[in-house]
């Protein structure tokens, strides 16, 4: 008996090592920086340090952070809010680099404050208070801090396995305060750094330096703001119509957005004739969007005008006007089916038709099953989240069969909890973390409940998208749920 559990021990060993490698190897590709800078240096420490949520070392302390630092393979908090400060392009006078959490002068180089006497602000440095630890302040709840930190784990060590956020209590440590927007010693103004608002421009956009600040207005004699998107590029109208199925089969809404810019519009509406020639069927002068005609069989094509003197282009050089140009559909030539399975629901529609070209607005009728909560539309059959939902627009030229989406009223299932404990947090990161590590495993009904993007496999993308609903970043996942 000793021998067989001596041979199949070292491949169980080889499993978990290669779990371990593999996931690692797809989690470089997952964490790039994806935070456009705003200027503001303690909102953008923090935001690049949020897209880094759910990375995780791999073997001996091998990070992306010690690589770029040039000490792999080490502990790596303080270089992970070094990494951060200089994607957040803050100044090293402002906030130096540093591979190790300590007080002293010669590492960050920040006063601190007793977080018993002190309340941080985002973007200030937390150290525990022996210095054996640092991450990056989010925000502040009573007694309580949020974090975002790298080289720690669901319990908060200073020797952890990845980027977590974190609560932690105000009283039991230290805090580091950068003077973020300092001007820093090298600083030179770049007119197209930041971009902020002032009434006295038309379109309400002024460039001002994201160091010093200094507004740099730059007005050309044509009195705009060179680099203002308003004033540089011309803005087309869009123009939007869709099948207002409540009002009608054959009844089409038409919209636009009323811009800042515009004076007034020209709608017009064409009609082909029998002769195969566009004539114009209906029309509106200096009116928005936002009006309703039933339409006859046939083809039809609209164009929205927007006038006024700031658009340009190479067939407006004069920036008189700006088109959306034509845009087809027919009524009654071709049409499609949506045809509604209930799936075992009741009292709803059953059949739409849907015309070439033509955007049609779904049914408004909420299906009924009892026990059952309505979700919405999907193409399959058995999905447990609806691809569309009440009065949607479906624009595809094809026809379709939508099933009705439906979620147990009874069900205590949540989207995201691996452990089973009826509650959606950290520990159901590293439940995950552990099947897939081989260390211990999911039930069946478990693996369902953690597979956050229900693609019918668990995987390290299922406790990112986790960690990021918990640290407050939006998924489009339904997470924390019931299913």
């Amino acid at each position: 008996m000793k021998k067989i559990f001596f041979k199949v021990l070292p491949l169980f060993l080889v499993a978990i090592i290669l779990a371990a490698f593999l996931s690692v190897s797809a989690n470089e590709e997952d964490f790039e920086n994806t935070h456009t800078n705003t200027g503001d240096q303690r909102v953008d420490i923090v935001s690049i340090a949020k897209t880094q949520v759910g990375y995780m070392e791999g073997d001996n302390n091998d990070t992306k952070y010690g690589t770029w630092y040039g000490l792999p393979n080490q502990p790596w908090c303080a270089m992970f809010v070094s990494w951060c400060a200089r994607e957040a392009e803050v100044p090293l006078d402002i906030l130096r680099n540093c591979a190790i959490a300590a007080p002293d002068p010669g590492y960050f180089d920040i006063p601190f404050y007793d977080g018993e006497v002190y309340t941080p602000k985002q973007g200030d440095l937390f150290f525990t208070k022996t210095f054996s630890h640092v991450g990056l302040v989010d925000y502040v709840d009573g007694e309580y801090f949020y974090t975002v930190e790298g080289n720690t784990n669901d319990s908060g060590s200073s020797m952890g396995i990845g980027v977590f956020t974190l609560r932690r209590t105000l009283k039991d440590y230290y805090f580091g305060v950068p003077d973020y927007n300092y001007i820093s010693k090298n600083h030179t103004c770049e007119k197209d750094v930041f971009v902020e608002y002032k009434e006295e421009h038309p379109h309400n956009a002024v460039y001002r330096c994201s160091v010093c600040a200094k507004l740099i207005d730059d007005l050309t004699d044509a009195g705009k703001v060179q680099g203002c998107v308003s004033c540089s590029i011309p803005e087309k109208p869009v123009l939007s119509f869709y099948n207002d199925t409540f009002l009608g089969d054959w009844a089409v809404t038409f919209d636009w957005k009323e811009s800042d810019n515009a004076t007034y519009y020209d709608f017009v509406l064409e009609a082909m004739s029998q002769n195969g020639e566009w004539q114009e069927y209906e029309s509106a002068l200096g009116v928005l969007g936002g009006f309703t005609w039933q339409l006859p069989e046939g083809r039809y094509r609209a164009q929205l005008t927007a006038f006024n003197a700031r658009y340009k282009d190479e067939e407006n050089p004069d920036g008189l006007y700006a088109q959306s140009g034509y845009k087809e559909f027919s009524i009654g030539k071709v049409a499609y089916t949506i045809t509604y399975n209930l799936n075992d629901g009741s009292e709803s529609k059953s059949v739409q038709t849907k015309y070439q070209g033509l955007p049609t607005m779904l049914s408004t009728e909420e299906p009924l099953r009892e026990g059952y909560a309505f979700m919405g539309w999907s193409r399959d059959e058995l999905a447990k989240r609806a691809e569309y939902v009440l009065g949607d627009l479906f624009s595809e030229d094809a026809s379709v069969v939508l099933y009705a989406v439906w979620r147990d009223e009874n069900s205590t299932l949540l989207l995201g909890d691996a452990n089973e404990d009826e509650v959606v947090n950290i520990k159901d990161v590293t439940a995950i973390q552990k099947h897939l590590a081989g260390i211990s495993f999911l039930s069946s009904e478990a693996e369902s409940i953690a597979d956050t993007d229900m693609n019918g496999a668990v995987n390290i993308k299922d406790a990112t998208a986790i960690q990021k609903h918990l640290a407050g970043i939006s998924t489009g996942l339904p997470i924390g749920e019931f299913m």
